[in-house]
């Protein structure tokens, strides 16, 4: 991978489940200088099973065009809207680095979709095809990560050179900041 990739950082906005139907997507586009060039949002339903389909449009009509990774916040969003990240990877070809602070509970979340998803088959499918690997970064950094297109120790590489303060990094970190401002400011 080259030195200055592109890396297109993805994190959903805070929802009210009791007031909304829908929530947004941020993604943030940045260099791993950290130099920011651009943002984009992309509505999808709480519990949907659209994120997928937005986050490849965003890869194929937005600022994720000019994206050498993926990297987001989790393989969920608002609520339980499993994206295929396989898939994501598997069309558009650029390499996808989910990452977490905390392990995910697997069979808690398989349980929740049993009980309320939608669209339990396809939820639980994507769900069963992840793979979820531990990464400790430094002694006291541990991350958890799905990839896809791209080797564990390539994913540690980008996530340690793309992480500026604290241990999420910073496309994925800046989308949650955006997120949370978005949503406060609809909420007031």
């Amino acid at each position: 991978m080259k030195q200055n990739i592109r890396i297109l950082g993805i994190d959903d906005a805070p929802f009210d489940r009791f007031r909304q139907k829908t929530s947004l997507l941020i993604f943030t586009l940045m260099r791993l200088d950290f130099t920011v060039e651009g943002f984009e949002r992309k509505e999808v339903v709480i519990d949907g099973t659209d994120s997928t389909l937005a986050i490849e449009e965003v890869m194929s009509q937005g600022i994720g065009k000019n994206a050498d990774l993926v990297m987001a916040d989790g393989i969920t969003f608002c609520g339980f809207n499993i994206c295929d990240f396989r898939d994501v990877n598997d069309r558009t070809g650029t390499p996808v680095i989910s990452v977490t602070r905390r392990e995910p509970d697997i069979t808690s979340m398989m349980r929740a979709i049993e009980k309320h998803h939608p669209n339990r088959r396809l939820a639980l499918e994507i769900l069963e095809r992840s793979s979820v690997s531990r990464l400790d970064l430094s002694a006291k950094k541990t991350v958890y990560v799905n990839v896809f297109g791209i080797g564990l120790q390539e994913a540690k590489r980008v996530i340690v050179n793309a992480t500026k303060t604290g241990i999420m990094p910073e496309p994925v970190r800046l989308s949650h900041l955006i997120g949370t401002g978005l949503f406060k400011s609809r909420t007031n």
